[in-house]
């Protein structure tokens, strides 16, 4: 589906008033870069760049567990999602083994000492020598049957909400030699906890996205966007973004139409994009920090499949009969061969024939089936 990102689009209406997430590590170290060396800040911003690169979560987290690693020391890095119930959606366990990771979140999570900091997701650092005493190690279930057996005795992680319910979680873990986290290393994983949330949100978002596309997307090429409650555009795929734009040049106000849709929070709306019709598919979801959002997702309808032609007989609001007709007048059919063919009186289909023309603002039926279908009826 495309690389989700914050959005900036060149309209008459502001499409972006204010930022969604913190800003970026690499914008924050600028106030104290005394403290940060170059090669760090050069790390920072590749995280802040990755953040935004690849669809799938597991496309998009490993690059950035990659960097992360190199930033803060790590042997692997885990990185999952869990839903309202603590159910692990979305994992990636760069470096390690991803049953490993799996192993952990159905069974040993619940005696992980660090497991209330996750429960708590307040987006901070937290190290396993914070939560239990040095002298415990080896001796309890979790850190004798788990992580011994790894070759892991230091962790640091933190876990940060995605919207009201769902959280990611990030740790990254260490063999004894290395030494325990230092506290600059825990500073230098807070400067880049808003892009690990972001890269991971986008992540979630854009495979929502796909979802509710269903088989479309791969048709049609389906994209996404996401606005808030009041019309303004947060985060795009690539794809949604292109669908936008095209929109935009056709009609300026089509921004408009889909932030009206937007504050109704759910439904259906057909829009022009010059050479064809797109429908935008809109439903309520979650968005930083809780907020409601809507989900929009943006469909080219192909000009003369059938999905084109009841999209546009909606949107000129035929009735179910009207549309009977209106299929078959551009086929060639006199008003004889409709009537037999739908076993109605020629007068009735005359009378239909005249609502068609009527709702669709078109004096005969070659201008009818280029308003239902997109195209120039056949010759012959």
């Amino acid at each position: 589906m495309g690389t989700w990102r914050a959005c900036h689009l060149t309209t008459t209406k502001p499409l972006f008033h204010r930022p969604i997430w913190r800003p970026t590590a690499a914008l924050v170290i600028t106030e104290d870069m005394g403290r940060v060396s170059l090669d760090e800040v050069r790390l920072i911003q590749r995280i802040a760049r990755e953040a935004s690169s690849g669809s799938s979560f597991l496309e998009r987290m490993n690059p950035l567990a990659s960097s992360l690693s190199v930033l803060v020391p790590a042997q692997t890095v885990s990185c999952f999602v869990l839903d309202r119930e603590g159910r692990p959606t979305h994992v990636v366990f760069w470096n390690g083994e991803q049953d490993t990771l799996l192993r952990y979140a159905h069974h040993y999570r619940h005696l992980d000492p660090m497991g209330r900091s996750i429960e708590q997701a307040r987006g901070s650092p937290v190290s396993l020598s914070e939560c239990m005493p040095s002298s415990t190690f080896g001796r309890t279930e979790f850190t004798s049957d788990f992580l011994k057996p790894l070759g892991v005795r230091w962790i640091m992680g933190l876990t940060q909400r995605l919207g009201e319910h769902d959280r990611v979680a990030i740790a990254l873990q260490r063999e004894g030699p290395l030494g325990d986290f230092t506290r600059r290393e825990r500073e230098l994983m807070q400067l880049v906890a808003p892009d690990l949330a972001r890269a991971a949100h986008g992540a979630v978002l854009a495979e929502r996205v796909a979802l509710l596309a269903g088989p479309a997307a791969a048709t049609t090429g389906a994209g996404g966007l996401l606005l808030d409650r009041q019309g303004e555009l947060l985060h795009a795929d690539d794809r949604g973004l292109a669908l936008l734009k095209r929109l935009l040049a056709h009609d300026p106000r089509a921004m408009e139409a889909l932030s009206d849709a937007a504050r109704a929070g759910r439904g259906t709306r057909l829009l022009e994009a010059g050479d064809g019709l797109v429908r935008a598919s809109l439903s309520p979801i979650e968005g930083p920090a809780g907020a409601p959002c809507a989900l929009v997702v943006l469909e080219v309808l192909p000009g003369g499949s059938a999905e084109y032609f009841h999209a546009a007989a909606e949107r000129v609001g035929l009735t179910e009969r009207e549309r009977e007709v209106a299929a078959l007048a551009p086929e060639g059919l006199g008003n004889r061969g409709i009537a037999h063919r739908l076993q109605v009186s020629e007068r009735a289909v005359r009378f239909h024939l005249s609502n068609v023309f009527r709702k669709a603002r078109v004096p005969g039926r070659t201008e009818l089936f280029h308003v239902l279908m997109g195209a120039v009826p056949p010759q012959g």
